[in-house]
């Protein structure tokens, strides 16, 4: 989810060693530019799909039940009517 909304990996170095102890410390930032218009839900969102610790990490059904997919996803899929813009006939 953060490659698809920032368009990298949360989790980049040259070195494949510091990469590595990146991954093992969950040490990523939202520093890019693509952050910046990105809400504070759905950074809160991938912050607690990225906890190292598997434990307190959030499983499936606690992303699907945060509210970015609440608030945001359902709303848009609302608003998405493919019966008008595809004209189809029932």
């Amino acid at each position: 989810m953060y490659t698809l909304l920032a368009g990298s990996p949360p989790f980049w170095h040259r070195k494949q060693m510091l990469m590595l102890r990146m991954i093992l410390s969950g040490i990523y930032d939202f520093s890019l530019p693509e952050w910046e218009d990105r809400s504070d839900t759905v950074k809160d969102l991938i912050s607690r799909m990225l906890v190292v610790d598997p434990k307190l990490r959030y499983t499936a059904t606690d992303v699907l039940n945060h509210s970015f997919f609440s608030q945001y996803v359902v709303n848009e899929v609302r608003q998405f009517t493919p019966y008008r813009r595809f004209k189809v006939r029932r």
